[in-house]
């Protein structure tokens, strides 16, 4: 059995993660280029409740906006056979770092297969892996528009578990509610803007195509 001030440790760690998750990604999408590919990905309220590995009998809605509020109690989170203590210790090494792919040198996995699932894309850092898959309506079983997003947290960089690899090149991000991409949030300097697809320049705010390269948009 864990203690009362583990349990106080992993509550802090989720509440600063979701903070940080409010304010990096939530309400926003962002655009990942990489060797001649895009994807776009929305980071939703509901998804980062899985992400923190912990059993809880609140929703997935609930969880996050008391983490957000930081009101999140000890008596909300448990371990099961599930949900082991181990495996959330290793996740709550990550979870407030998850800010780092939206604007950090990333490599997105393809087609990478688990014990139980096999997700389209998955995005790592080295130290931990996001894998991503449709939003998926529950009622028709077809995917509720064109974004991926977030479905696990894993430990590790799952290289061995994927079929591709392929360094990012791009992150652009834009607010959910505009239509292109008005932010260069990373760029890993080798091409410019301009040089990029004209899929992906179609998708990009006219002010950031002339962006010089390797520059960073503040």
């Amino acid at each position: 059995m864990g203690t009362v001030s583990d349990n106080q440790l992993v509550i802090n760690s989720i509440n600063v993660a979701a903070a940080q998750y409010k304010q990096s990604l939530v309400g926003r999408v962002f655009l990942y280029v990489f060797e001649g590919n895009m994807i776009e990905v929305a980071y939703h309220e509901t998804e980062f409740r899985h992400l923190t590995g912990v059993a809880t009998n609140l929703t997935a809605q609930s969880f996050y906006d008391k983490a957000v509020n930081g009101i999140l109690q000890q008596n909300q989170v448990f371990f099961d056979a599930r949900h082991p203590r181990h495996l959330c210790r290793r996740k709550m090494r990550h979870i407030q770092n998850l800010s780092a792919v939206a604007n950090t040198a990333l490599i997105v996995l393809k087609d990478v297969s688990t014990a139980t699932e096999t997700f389209h894309f998955a995005f790592t850092e080295l130290n931990f892996t996001l894998c991503l898959g449709r939003d998926i309506d529950l009622v028709t079983g077809q995917p509720k528009n064109d974004y991926y997003i977030v479905k696990s947290l894993r430990d590790g960089d799952m290289f061995n578990r994927s079929l591709y690899q392929y360094e990012c090149n791009y992150i652009f991000s834009r607010q959910n509610d505009e239509r292109l991409y008005d932010t260069i949030c990373y760029s890993d300097g080798k091409a410019s803007v301009e040089d990029l697809a004209d899929e992906v320049k179609a998708k990009l705010s006219p002010s950031i195509i002339e962006v010089p390269l390797g520059e960073k948009q503040p």
